[in-house]
């Protein structure tokens, strides 16, 4: 029976979410999508079918329509508020504009097409659910068109042709690769793709084939149109435009080096008619304009600073171009000059710089630029898609954007020239300047001080917001943009520096009259945010206007922080007022230059709004004892069908899926399953059922997950003197033949995952077709003595274009049916041990001298100086591994202090990994961890509170750590290893301040289990 005083809290927090919906209704668009916030709409993309009749299309469902040439533009109903990237008309009745958002936390991508037959008047969706996220799209005629964008696991190649007026699609073949930017196509069989760091491919017979673009660094390539009969122009990052001669099989340099002033700019933006071609981009002062096929250059300015996007020529004279906070430009004299036709503001008033896209304090920008409207932008200097590819669908630099818009900012852009070292590696700021310069030349703090001047430059703000300063070096990243902003707002207001900015892309001094420092999670600060507070215009939390594009922004579910703290670092103002507020002290009227026109709180809704605020505390307060108290768990969720009932969906969604990944975090599994269960259950059209139905596939599927519930669990790691010591675990009730769980409890889990899938498939087939999910319900088909219907996909999935981890994993299955030759993957083979080995770190018993060493590999071939290899060996009782490692140069060593600890924080020591897949899902595992002092830490699937028994052994000298641990297989599994039992396994090395190596690829210090290989018994 539910305590009195849970249901008192029960009680509150039903009534607090209760009336944070009060008067709201699902069948509208967010205030988010109103007219107010579509006027300051970064616009993507414009399309003129003729010199009169034109649309552009842009973020929250913005479509503009023109009449007259681009002199007047009117928005049009959309119905839709997700982000529209491009639109194509065949004639001034038909026309398609297409899109996409992300799913949160899953990362795929979903497209949103609109089609209309009246110019505009109407738009209606088409029957796109499967496709993934679009970018770009054009006609041939009222039938025939073609669309590009993001690949999935369905559609790799990311390219799609209809021919029936966009109401289908079929995609074109290909291996698959990175979302597309760029794309023209002439026919359904010729044209020219383009993407990230310098990706290009061609599409000739109706097949995607890789392209060739040269060696232009981390430039992303951005916008391209093709001429027939073989020309063409592509515009990228760094002022750089090149022609092709064959249509996209190949690009090079115009004939004519563009001006020096194009250096400043990057191109986002493009535009061809005959000999005729334009682009511009970022800032979007000037327009580059040459008449003779790129012989000689123009270049005239647009009276405007916003980037430029998008660009559409009618003729020879009369064009348009599209960009951020809303802004249209025209012109009539061949893009000699530029009128402003529409903008919803002309500058920031706000503008935030962070080292990458997670830093970004989402709750802040809820607050100023979505409740009280404040035009704000974010500018992320570092980039993560170098050293390891994004394991996401949809890139960070996409995802960041959405999810600044989503709260009410006008947009996020990305630095280009800044790598980034993976998460975790702990580089210095001697390291990371080092890393920089090799991309720049050697002249990183020149290139990204300009940078982050002309970004300043371009938008004027007058309060700016970064990193605190970290001068102790717990956050180098984060210290080096805090010196780089703070000198650059000095410098940007200096006339006497970068004065080319000035001259050559028109960008005169601006001096930022406030700068605020993000204070660390947990640190106290004035101003501070509550992010519980009520957003009263837009009728409801910050944090939970947040909820979603948090699970857009991060990789995994991270609680909203109860408080933001900030500090003043500069003040501009004559009478300095303090650092109360942000804006306070500085003016800005809604409406202006730099503040959109402020809602109106719905009628009635304030007083139950701040009632809200008042209990919002006392809502967290469950939600945090529900992570630590199991019989508080326990009542919420026996209480969780009355909590949600009469909620919004919306709503009721987000809390379900709330407290079930408080369960997920603190190994609460089971509750964790109920509480997805009632979400896809009662609200299985709700965003984040994805999440929770590719959770709960994977848990039931799971062989770890099963024994990590069901199995008996240990407490420590054995230790006697400071040494482990060497004897057999006592065998609890649950081990070998006596501790075999019944047949029952076995199959239960994969029986249900199996239900999941096939509900999946009928429901959601483009979350189906992940290998994510498939993988672990072929596991299930194995378990529940099915292997058939497991190779069935296998055998579809190899037949993939994409030569990816998944590819590989699908054919090395097909392999173990069918063993033919040497094995597919990379194999461990575990030699049976004869004897025990004694653990002392020596590596000189028989057991290891039968082990074939497998070495561990940076892929940066950084690791000359500091090789390792591991080895793996059995018996009957014990899982043995052992690693021996040379200490990296210039890392420290120092000895262990104290008594070893349960679950060390390992992060900052040079530490080895073995992670273990039993079934071969590539989605569980366990985690065993062992530093060079010989402390360890364990997970289950992420769970850092499984604690099993194993004993390990150290040793060092001056050049090398070595490590001998043996594993109980019965903190594995209760079914121990044959020959013919294969094991995923991976191994990896982290070195804080050196690198990271790994047994197999794709690796990364945040692990990558597609990329495991085999371990095979002898």
């Amino acid at each position: 029976m539910i305590s009195r005083i849970f249901q008192g809290w029960l009680a509150v927090l039903f009534l607090g979410l209760r009336l944070a919906n009060a008067g709201s209704s699902e069948h509208h668009l967010s205030p988010l999508a109103s007219e107010s916030f579509r006027r300051d709409a970064r616009l993507w993309d414009v399309c003129m079918v003729d010199a009169e009749f034109g649309w552009a299309v842009g973020d929250r469902g913005a479509i503009w329509h023109t009449r007259d040439g681009g002199q007047t533009w009117h928005l049009q109903r959309s119905g839709v508020e997700v982000p529209l990237r491009a639109v194509a008309f065949a004639n001034r009745e038909f026309g398609i504009a297409v899109g996409g958002q992300t799913d949160p936390y899953t990362h795929s991508s979903s497209a949103v097409v609109l089609l209309t037959r009246d110019g505009g008047r109407q738009w209606l969706p088409s029957r796109s659910s499967l496709l993934p996220g679009l970018r770009r799209v054009g006609l041939f005629d009222t039938r025939n068109g073609w669309a590009a964008g993001d690949p999935s696991a369905m559609y790799p190649s990311g390219v799609f042709v209809t021919a029936d007026s966009g109401q289908s699609w079929r995609p074109l073949t290909g291996p698959g690769t990175a979302s597309w930017l760029a794309a023209d196509l002439l026919d359904p069989q010729t044209g020219a793709l383009a993407g990230r760091k310098g990706t290009a491919a061609a599409v000739r017979r109706g097949e995607v084939r890789p392209g060739e673009v040269g060696r232009f660094g981390l430039r992303n390539l951005a916008q391209l149109r093709l001429l027939p009969p073989t020309g063409g122009w592509l515009a990228a990052d760094g002022g750089l435009l090149l022609h092709t001669p064959d249509l996209g099989l190949s690009w090079q340099t115009p004939p004519t080096e563009l001006p020096e002033a194009a250096a400043h700019f990057d191109f986002h933006a493009l535009a061809a008619h005959g000999e005729h071609v334009w682009t511009a981009g970022t800032p979007g002062t000037r327009v580059f304009h040459s008449a003779d096929g790129g012989r000689t250059w123009q270049i005239s300015p647009t009276g405007s600073f916003a980037p430029i996007r998008g660009m559409a020529f009618a003729d020879e004279r009369r064009g348009v171009a599209v960009g951020d906070l809303g802004t249209i430009l025209a012109t009539s004299d061949g893009g000699q000059t530029w009128q402003t036709q529409q903008a919803g503001g002309k500058r920031a008033a706000l503008m935030a710089v962070f080292v990458r896209g997670e830093d970004v304090p989402l709750e802040l920008l809820a607050r100023l630029c979505g409740d009280e409207g404040y035009l704000g932008v974010i500018e992320i200097v570092g980039r993560d898609d170098v050293e390891v590819a994004p394991r996401s669908p949809t890139h960070v630099a996409d995802r960041t954007h959405e999810a600044v818009v989503a709260v009410g900012a006008c947009g996020a852009d990305f630095a280009w020239r800044f790598p980034m070292r993976q998460k975790g590696l702990g580089l210095d700021a001697r390291q990371i300047t080092a890393i920089w310069d090799r991309a720049n030349d050697g002249r990183a703090f020149e290139e990204l001080g300009r940078h982050l001047v002309r970004q300043i430059r371009l938008w004027r703000p007058d309060v700016m917001i970064t990193h605190d300063a970290s001068p102790q070096g717990d956050s180098p990243h984060a210290h080096l943009v805090n010196q780089l902003v703070l000198d650059a707002i000095e410098q940007a207001a200096d006339p006497t520096r970068f004065a080319a900015l000035a001259a050559d892309a028109g960008l005169p001094p601006w001096r930022a009259r406030k700068v605020f420092a993000k204070l660390e999670s947990g640190q106290r600060g004035m101003p501070e945010l509550t992010t519980s507070q009520i957003a009263v215009r837009l009728g409801t939390s910050l944090e939970g206007l947040c909820a979603l594009p948090r699970g857009v922004l991060h990789e995994v579910f991270t609680p909203p922080p109860a408080t933001l703290g900030f500090s003043l670092l500069v003040s501009r103002l004559p009478q300095d007022p303090g650092g109360r507020d942000f804006f306070e002290g500085i003016v800005l009227s809604p409406g202006g230059d730099a503040r959109r026109e402020l809602l109106q709180p719905a009628p009635g809704g304030i007083d139950a709004l701040r009632r809200i605020a008042q209990r919002r505390q006392h809502i967290e307060g469950i939600l945090r004892r529900a992570k630590d108290d199991v019989q508080t768990s326990a009542h919420l969720l026996a209480g969780a069908g009355e909590l949600t009932r009469g909620l919004e969906p919306s709503t009721a969604g987000d809390v379900l899926y709330h407290l079930a990944q408080r369960f997920v975090q603190s190994g609460h599994w089971v509750m964790a399953a109920e509480m997805f269960e009632l979400l896809v259950e009662d609200h299985p059209d709700h965003p984040l059922c994805l999440p929770a139905l590719t959770w709960l596939v994977q848990y039931h599927a799971s062989s770890e997950a099963l024994w990590r519930i069901q199995g008996e669990q240990r407490v420590n790691v054995q230790f006697a003197d400071g040494r482990p010591v060497a004897q057999e675990p006592k065998l609890g009730v649950r081990h070998a033949s006596a501790l075999a769980v019944e047949a029952a409890e076995v199959t239960e889990g994969p029986k249900r995952a199996a239900e999941l899938g096939a509900r999946i498939e009928q429901t959601r087939p483009a979350l189906f077709a992940q290998p994510s999910l498939r993988f672990p319900l072929a596991a299930a088909d194995r378990n529940r003595g099915l292997p058939k219907a497991a190779e069935r996909y296998f055998l579809l999935a190899g037949r993939a274009a994409n030569r990816d981890a998944w590819w590989l994993n699908a054919r090395s299955e097909l392999w173990l049916a069918e063993p033919d030759g040497l094995p597919p993957k990379p194999t461990l083979r575990s030699a049976r041990a004869s004897a025990k080995p004694r653990l002392d770190g020596k590596l000189d018993d028989s057991a290891w001298q039968r082990a074939k060493p497998a070495p561990l590999v940076s892929l940066l071939g950084d690791d000359d100086a500091w090789p390792a290899e591991a080895r793996v060996a059995y018996d009957d009782q014990f899982l043995y591994w052992a690693v021996q490692c040379r200490k990296a140069p210039g890392v420290e060593y120092p000895p262990p202090q104290g008594p070893r600890p349960r679950n060390a924080d390992l992060s900052a020591r040079d530490r080895i990994e073995l992670y273990i897949d039993l079934d071969r899902d590539y989605a569980t595992w366990y985690r065993f961890a062992v530093d060079h002092r010989g402390w360890v830490a364990e997970s289950c699937w992420g769970d850092a509170s499984w604690n099993p028994t194993w004993f390990v052994a150290q040793a060092e000298d001056e050049e090398t750590w070595t490590i001998e641990a043996a594993i109980p297989l019965d903190q594995l599994t209760g079914s121990y290893p044959t020959s013919r039992d294969v094991w995923a396994v991976g191994v990896q090395r982290t070195v804080p301040g050196a690198g990271f190596q790994s047994w197999t690829q794709p690796a990364a210090i945040e692990v990558m289990p597609e990329g495991f290989g085999w371990l095979m018994f002898d």
